[in-house]
């Protein structure tokens, strides 16, 4: 339901137990494409899996738990497309469960908040967009595939600090 419409839908099934695949074949879209592990084999090495085969030159992450809201692509291409200085962008984020939706977490594009997220846990992954290219001329694009968590804050981490 993206209004941004040409992009490719790549969807890493890591080992799911349920109907994943079955319910993605039935989709009759191009843009879509389900790489299956055929075990977990966990959160860095399936994305690892999705970033190799990717082919835009822009990089969301999705997770099976996220909900994207219509404008989202639309709005950070259109930021990363007028702004060529910039190679990553987040935006803000509202946390839901069973039980409804949570507060609204907003995004700061001061440096110093930028800097907290990069050492003190990054929850801005699945909100965040990155130029593919540029991210991996920096050696940054694959996850280190030994972390079974964190996966996002140890490569915000790394990322460049510049003003």
């Amino acid at each position: 339901m993206q209004t941004f419409k040409d992009f490719e839908l790549i969807i890493v099934d890591d080992g799911s137990t349920d109907s994943t695949a079955k319910i993605i074949k039935q989709y009759d879209d191009p843009r879509i494409r389900i790489i299956q592990h055929e075990k977990n084999k966990g959160v860095a090495t399936a994305r690892n899996t999705g970033y190799r085969i990717s082919r835009g030159e822009y990089i969301v992450i999705s997770d099976s738990d996220d909900i994207n809201l219509p404008t989202k692509i639309e709005e950070q291409v259109n930021l990363l497309d007028t702004n060529p200085e910039i190679d990553v962008v987040g935006c803000q984020y509202q946390v839901f469960n069973e039980e409804g939706f949570g507060a609204i977490y907003p995004f700061s594009e001061s440096n110093e908040y930028i800097r907290c997220m990069q050492v003190f846990g990054n929850d801005q992954a699945p909100a965040s967009m990155f130029r593919k290219e540029k991210i991996e001329k920096l050696g940054l694009l694959f996850h280190d595939e030994s972390f079974p968590a964190a996966v996002d804050t140890n490569w915000f981490s790394k990322l460049p600090r510049k003003q």
